[in-house]
């Protein structure tokens, strides 16, 4: 909503909030805002039809806009975007998560990025040239293209590297800020390849990686007609508890997305907490005690290429869509290979290798 006396715009410039054109003759100055199907109201953050897809969420009201978080979220318009969920505190925590979504909002493809800028800037002012990179929103593919491949392969990578268009947030006027690959190969493999480096503001990636969420977005585009490229959102949401950073909860009943707990995960917690005591506390007389048995299948993660996390994969030889694991997460030894072994994960099994598991 444009606050009167306290805002400027030209007549010449059509469009206004996530690039959409504006509808001033209905409500006022930028109080309607026309997206490709619906009508969004500024002032009240709601749609002014019902969502299409309000069966699939009906704990929320059919006419909220992204669950009522609109920095963090983008409408699905028939176009593949991508989240970018990085930590505030970039000095501590330089990783983010990133997340590629077909056009209807379904997770095609997880994967890590740094997201440091220059090693004198780490930490500091985003909308100054080589700093971190910055919150806010990107459109996918600038005037030049989508995916350009450069020469200097050691800084970019063998690959070509997804270019974005910064559109605005705490980065001010900076551009050229992509996503890629490099230092990862050739005479900087022994300097460079065991981390993700970082860059001067973009958001470096594995070389594999890039190349696979450019055959994944082609081919989406390829099946699908209506799949174009959209947008990348960075967002500084992620949470850290007990040295480990994830995704923030949402609560489903609401739709609201908290750095906590939810209630009934408060609940659940706190009863647990009481069967413990009481069960630590039992008569000795009566219930005997019985020795624990440790499962020596229980092992942890650990952080040997120094990037903070490793990828379970569906196959050996690190192929299929990735599952980033934390260094330090629990895992289960289902079976126990030369190389690699097979592990439960979260409910899920997969593959890592040896080097990643804490003997």
């Amino acid at each position: 909503m444009i606050v009167p006396t306290r805002s400027y715009s030209s007549n010449s410039y059509r469009y206004g909030f996530n690039g959409m054109e504006k509808d001033d003759e209905v409500k006022g100055e930028g109080n309607s805002i026309t997206f490709k199907n619906r009508i969004y109201d500024s002032r009240i953050g709601k749609w002014m039809s019902m969502d299409p897809l309000q069966k699939k969420y009906p704990w929320m009201t059919p006419y909220h806009y992204v669950r009522n978080s609109p920095i963090g979220k983008i409408d699905i318009s028939g176009l593949w975007d991508i989240e970018v969920h990085a930590y505030k505190d970039r000095k501590r925590y330089g990783y983010a998560v990133l997340i590629v979504k077909n056009r209807m909002g379904k997770e095609v493809y997880r994967t890590t990025v740094r997201v440091h800028g220059s090693s004198s800037l780490i930490g500091g002012k985003r909308d100054i040239t080589n700093g971190d990179t910055p919150q806010g929103k990107y459109k996918i593919g600038d005037d030049q293209a989508v995916w350009q491949k450069k020469k200097n392969t050691t800084s970019y990578g063998p690959n070509a590297l997804l270019r974005l268009k910064y559109l605005g947030g705490e980065g001010g006027k900076r551009q050229y800020m992509h996503v890629h690959g490099g230092r990862q190969e050739g005479k900087n493999y022994k300097k460079y390849g065991k981390i993700l480096w970082n860059t001067h503001g973009c958001m470096r990636i594995k070389d594999d990686e890039i190349k696979e969420i450019k055959n994944i977005t082609q081919n989406l585009e390829e099946k699908d007609s209506e799949e174009k490229p959209g947008y990348l959102v960075l967002t500084d949401d992620l949470v850290e508890l007990d040295g480990e950073y994830s995704l923030p909860v949402t609560d489903n009943a609401t739709g609201e997305v908290s750095n906590k707990k939810t209630f009934w995960q408060g609940i659940k917690d706190g009863v647990m907490s009481w069967i413990d005591y009481f069960s630590s506390s039992s008569n000795d007389s009566v219930v005997p005690k019985t020795e624990t048995k440790i499962d020596s299948n229980i092992k942890k993660t650990i952080d040997a290429d120094g990037d903070g996390y490793t990828n379970m994969r569906p196959q050996i030889g690190g192929k299929g869509k990735a599952t980033r694991i934390n260094a330090g997460s629990k895992i289960k030894i289902i079976e126990k290979g030369e190389k690699a072994s097979k592990i439960e994960y979260n409910g899920q099994q997969g593959y890592i290798y040896n080097k990643y598991i804490k003997q």
